[in-house]
């Protein structure tokens, strides 16, 4: 289990751009200093390794897109979370190497479902929430 504070998760590029992703996740979970929060995980269908990406920040993509350098951005007070099936590599092959063949995300038709539970810390853990079976 990682711990990290929120704000940690946002990469200050010179060139604003979408950034933090986390990848191969069985789990998340977001709590305030009273430790309330929410708690997210996939909803697996009998496979164990199930996972999924997640990303936290206090830009959405439209503001990112928008801002020409770090200080066009206003941080929210709240924070945007993307929870993701799955996503392509990194790489293009326009400045370099292209996707290596594990990475590539082919279109297709899919299903994700994902699971969301209010929590507080003090009453139940996210470790416990991920053992529970819907």
């Amino acid at each position: 289990m990682y711990r990290m504070a929120t704000d940690d998760l946002y990469v200050r590029y010179i060139y604003p751009q979408e950034n933090g992703n986390r990848a191969d996740v069985r789990w998340v979970a977001f709590t305030d200093l009273r430790g309330v929060g929410l708690f997210a995980s996939p909803v697996r269908d009998g496979s164990a390794d199930a996972s999924f990406s997640f990303s936290a920040l206090r830009y959405d993509a439209a503001e990112l897109e928008k801002a020409q350098h770090t200080y066009d951005l206003v941080p929210r007070k709240e924070f945007v979370v993307h929870l993701d099936h799955a996503h392509h590599g990194i790489g293009s092959a326009s400045c370099g190497p292209d996707v290596l063949p594990q990475y590539v995300l082919h279109a297709g038709e899919f299903s994700f479902r994902t699971r969301l539970t209010p929590f507080t810390a003090d009453s139940l853990s996210p470790v416990t929430l991920d053992k529970q079976v819907l």
